[in-house]
């Protein structure tokens, strides 16, 4: 590299370590849950929020699997996966030395949602699979109006799928080929009123949803 240009690029590298550390220190790190189903925005009805606590708990007892679900308003303006990630690590969810936690964020306001899973888990829960139970259970469930249905639905694949039961309540593949909704860990179930809405896949697997047509982009 020529001499001239050094001075730049060590200028540019400094500019996006100082963005990056602004955000790191914008990102609001909820206090660690009490229970193992929390809902911060009134998403979720009482007595759904109760039976997966219980649910939640009972499953932790008898597996050491530590398997989360919260619901918050949003993120501040951080991407979910981000959020997530930090969430999680801040957390410490799951066994020291396993790292077999699992958390299911829902972002009520940003209308946002993530399965975050730790290491240990990645074998059983995979991208497919999470993705299919976003875009298949969770993502119709909300768009619909019945979140508790959906939520608890989500939940019982999870929990099949840790237990080792494979497929378990995992809904099948539309057409017998790839998720129609694409691949990855995280949705946004936005949409525009009166219209149908199409996941958009980014390159990092990302499902979004176009709200203004009706077509895949």
């Amino acid at each position: 590299m020529p001499a001239r240009f050094r001075p730049i690029v060590f200028l540019a590298a400094l500019l996006v370590c100082a963005a990056a550390s602004l955000v790191a220190q914008d990102l609001k790190i909820p206090p660690v849950p009490n229970h193992w189903a929390t809902d911060q925005a009134g998403f979720l009805s009482p007595d759904t929020i109760a039976s997966l606590d219980s649910r939640l708990e009972n499953f932790e007892r008898g597996t050491g699997h530590q398997v989360l679900v919260y619901v918050g308003r949003g993120t501040g303006g951080t991407s979910i996966e981000e959020w997530a990630v930090k969430v999680f690590e801040a957390w410490k969810v799951g066994r020291k030395g396993l790292d077999d936690g699992l958390v299911l964020f829902i972002m009520a306001e940003d209308r946002k949602v993530r399965i975050e899973v730790g290491y240990g888990l990645e074998d059983r829960v995979t991208d497919i699979r999470a993705s299919r139970i976003i875009n298949e259970i969770l993502v119709p469930g909300f768009r619909s109006g019945q979140p508790d249905a959906a939520v608890s639905e989500a939940v019982s694949s999870l929990l099949s799928l840790i237990s080792g039961r494979e497929e378990g309540t995992v809904p099948a593949r539309r057409g017998g080929g790839p998720s129609a909704f694409g691949r990855g860990r995280s949705a946004d179930w936005t949409a525009a009123k009166g219209s149908a809405k199409s996941p958009r896949t980014s390159a990092a697997g990302i499902t979004t949803f176009c709200c203004r047509c009706n077509k895949r982009l």
